[in-house]
């Protein structure tokens, strides 16, 4: 039949090609038939000519009678437009090439098939104008149908697995088809109008991966091109539907469906789509909703209540889903890496690019960073609109959580990652502390805060400092009994000591300055010899000798500092009382040192005379 098929091949296809010629030019040309005899007559030459090639297993009367059918109409162009009467032709031929994909394997056929039907549909959409839309629409979906089930069919009725060009045709159809719909619909209807088209592609690529699941077939190319492309143009529906405030939200939403899905069906390649998304997710959420919501819209002068209030809820829905959508990503991971396998077998998916646990941590993350990051300018925000005193001090302790949260995920893991994640935001509260808490209660260069004492805002100083030198304490102390991990308390001890010793100077300066300015240097000797006591004690009772060293130095400075400084600034009562204070304490520190010196004493030994 093979030969039999090459030898009678030529005179076929020309057979074919003067009956397709024959047909459409007696109904289009010269009106001798109705467009309807004429289709019917044009549908049995296509069954002819796919039964001959099948009959005869000869691709050359297939190929020959195609492209005579595919140029009959460009051969006999009337030049007036009829969208109906082309593109039904075209349709049957794509039927009956559709056909021969159910017998025979034949790339080629289907190839030309599908160039000649889009050369001729783009050539005469040309003359296409929005009131042709009716008209054109149909048969743009029946295109797409046919096309995208003639680069599967014999596969899947064959069982074979499909190829590389297999691939390519499938998304070159659906790309097609794409662009023609919303170049049809968007004109006419808008491009809300053509969510509706990608919302459609999606559930169409659905159900064929519920069909190929279901019939349990085993091509990992062909099911993930399926699932791809239903994730895709589930994705692009998005923000063809709804407004660009909402886009971020919704495709949050999306990707812990897809998660939970993949989790369903055992789908690593779905899994990894979701990832893809929530990569899309949280930059939206960095770099385009954060500064449209807070960086590039100044604040409202003076705006209602009942308003603000309005945005401060669209805020929070818009910011907090993302957030809650990646942390029930991790849950679902967590529960995703115990699960059975689902219908997806591993033939028919890709390798496990990004482990389950290396992804529920990064999700954790990555929740808690933009859930940071986003009750920073909230507060900001808000605070400022309520209250603006009490935004500093609530700023800090949400920087103090954000430490906090890391510090206990390093002492529950000792990675280095989450040390990293701890020092980090430790990093970022001295810099918030100094670079703007300080110049934000107006610390000047006699370090004096600036303006009329309040006690009011004295409180809430004592908050903003106290609540960091609280937290490096609780550092130190939690820090302190690993062995390993010493010096790092160690570090955190001195900030505490620091930090303590510049609120305090800082406050008691500007008290004194605000009622007893007589007494404001020698209060400052007198706070800074209690320190210096405090750390001498310290050091002895703990025998750490830095300390100690460190509280004698103190006492050298505040000495210096009584003879040259304070002489010539404090008033004669305010002297007397001040030398009397600081030669109280300097004697109570060198009695503690004197009489604790034994407990720090080094005896060196003694070296062995040789004999």
């Amino acid at each position: 039949a093979r030969c039999l098929g090459l030898e009678l091949g030529p005179g076929l296809g020309g057979g074919l090609a003067t009956l397709y010629f024959a047909v459409f030019a007696a109904a289009g040309r010269f009106h001798l038939i109705e467009p309807t005899t004429a289709f019917a007559l044009m549908s049995l030459v296509t069954l002819l000519a796919g039964w001959l090639a099948v009959r005869f297993d000869s691709i050359l009367v297939a190929v020959l009678g195609i492209l005579g059918g595919y140029l009959t109409p460009v051969m006999l162009s009337t030049g007036t437009v009829n969208f109906p009467g082309l593109f039904g032709y075209l349709l049957v031929l794509g039927a009956g090439v559709l056909g021969l994909c159910w017998w025979k394997n034949w790339p080629l056929v289907n190839y030309l098939s599908f160039f000649g039907t889009y050369a001729l549909f783009f050539a005469a959409m040309s003359d296409y104008e929005p009131r042709y839309f009716r008209q054109v629409m149909p048969f743009a979906v029946a295109f797409f149908v046919l096309f995208s089930t003639m680069t599967f069919l014999y596969k899947i009725v064959n069982q074979a697995k499909s190829n590389l060009l297999d691939l390519l045709a499938l998304l070159l159809n659906a790309g097609i088809f794409f662009g023609v719909s919303y170049g049809l619909v968007e004109p006419t209807y808008g491009s809300k109008r053509v969510a509706l088209v990608t919302l459609a592609l999606a559930a169409f690529y659905t159900l064929h991966v519920y069909g190929f699941l279901r019939r349990k077939l085993v091509d990992r190319e062909l099911l993930i091109a399926f699932i791809g492309l239903a994730s895709f143009f589930l994705a692009v529906t998005v923000p063809l539907a709804i407004s660009n405030e909402w886009i971020t939200v919704s495709w949050a939403l999306q990707a812990a469906v897809m998660l939970w899905i993949a989790g369903k069906i055992g789908s690593r390649f779905l899994r990894h789509v979701a990832y893809l998304l929530y990569a899309i997710v949280i930059f939206r959420f960095g770099v385009l909703d954060l500064p449209r919501n807070f960086l590039d819209v100044p604040p409202a002068i003076d705006p209602p209540w009942s308003a603000y209030l309005r945005l401060l809820l669209e805020r929070a829905v818009v910011f907090g889903i993302p957030i809650a959508s990646l942390a029930a990503g991790a849950r679902l991971l967590r529960l995703q890496a115990a699960a059975v396998d689902g219908p997806v077998d591993s033939e028919n998916d890709i390798p496990n690019l990004i482990r389950e646990r290396d992804a529920t941590w990064l999700a954790l993350g990555g929740a808690g960073f933009m859930l940071f990051v986003y009750l920073h300018f909230e507060l900001q925000r808000t605070v400022g609109y309520f209250y603006p005193p009490i935004r500093t001090p609530l700023v800090t302790l949400l920087w103090i959580a954000a430490c906090a949260v890391t510090l206990r995920a390093f002492l529950k893991t000792d990675s280095r990652l989450a040390c990293g994640l701890f020092l980090g935001f430790v990093g970022g509260l001295l810099v918030k502390l100094v670079g703007f808490d300080l110049p934000g209660w107006n610390v000047t260069e006699s370090f004096l805060y600036a303006g009329a004492y309040s006690f009011r805002d004295a409180l809430l100083r004592l908050v903003d400092f106290g609540a960091v030198v609280g937290f490096f304490t609780a550092a130190y102390a939690l820090l302190a009994p690993r062995v390993e991990q010493r010096r790092l308390a160690a570090g955190f001890a001195v900030l505490a000591v620091v930090g303590l010793f510049v609120y305090l100077t800082l406050e008691t300066n500007t008290f004194l300055h605000a009622y007893l300015e007589g007494l404001r240097s020698g209060g400052i000797s007198i706070l800074w010899s209690l320190f210096a006591l405090a750390l001498i004690v310290g050091g002895i009772a703990r025998r750490v000798r830095p300390v100690r060293y460190a509280g004698l130095t103190l006492f050298a400075v505040v000495a210096w500092k009584v003879f040259f400084v304070d002489l010539a600034r404090l008033d004669q009562f305010y002297r007397i009382v001040a030398f009397l204070l600081l030669g109280v304490l300097a004697l109570c520190g060198s009695f503690v040192y004197l009489r604790f010196r034994e407990a720090f004493a080094v005896v060196e030994p003694i070296a062995e005379k040789k004999p």
